[in-house]
């Protein structure tokens, strides 16, 4: 935000800078806003089933927590996180119960998280908890598709340890 606003004033006082910031947020507000209706429609029987069991107060909050989620999908810089932010989406509306608080932490987690750091916290989740191991990605496969090497791949899987994410319980 803070970021933004000072793109915004820097841009307005160089003549030219301004249309094609501007330029550049509209082309992203529509591939991020494109990105979010493919992926809600290919969830939204799954969305629409849950619903159904929701009393008219739970369907208020949800919409709600909609506005939310989209105010993120507008402002997200890596395209490819909107699906986990639709993912998060649905699995709001399987709870009877969600906190406001515990909904906007978990957007701003993600929001600070790269596509890289998400590859590699997917890998650590599943390395130690899931039973399929044919299907998981390997740390090479990662450091190629995200063009890193090894340093750099360690100190990501550095951070997310120091940051305490291998001891929640995460699931993208």
């Amino acid at each position: 935000m803070t970021g933004d606003i000072l793109v915004d004033a820097t841009s307005s006082l160089i003549p030219g800078i301004s249309g094609a910031v501007q330029s550049y947020k509209r082309a992203r507000f529509k591939r991020n806003i494109k990105t979010f209706t493919e992926e809600m429609q290919s969830k939204i029987e799954k969305i629409r089933l849950n619903l159904e069991l929701k009393t008219l107060e739970q369907k208020e909050q949800i919409d709600q927590l909609f506005q939310y989620v989209l105010d993120y999908v507008i402002d997200e810089q890596q395209e490819e996180k909107i699906r986990y932010m639709v993912n998060g989406f649905v699995n709001i509306t399987e709870h009877h119960h969600v906190s406001n608080d515990f909904i906007l932490t978990y957007y701003d987690v993600l929001k600070e998280l790269r596509m890289v750091d998400i590859s590699v916290l997917r890998l650590m989740y599943v390395s130690r908890f899931a039973f399929d191991q044919e299907s998981k990605e390997t740390f090479q496969e990662i450091m190629d598709r995200h063009g890193i090497s090894y340093e750099q791949y360690k100190a990501v899987r550095r951070n997310l340890l120091r940051i305490g994410f291998p001891s929640l319980d995460v699931i993208l």
